[in-house]
């Protein structure tokens, strides 16, 4: 699944299979997600 989503690759060498982040999606994935751990702006100006 996280290979079809482009977040990780992988390459078979005889048995094993060795599987890598791919940095740049999951840098992708987490610019998208970081918005969401920033408290909301109401609520800074009720705390600040």
């Amino acid at each position: 699944m996280l290979r079809t989503a482009g977040l990780v690759d992988g390459e078979r060498r005889g048995t094993w299979i060795y599987y890598w982040i791919v940095p740049e999606t999951v840098a992708r994935l987490g610019a998208l997600f970081s918005p969401l751990g920033e408290p909301a702006p109401e609520a800074q100006a009720v705390t600040g």
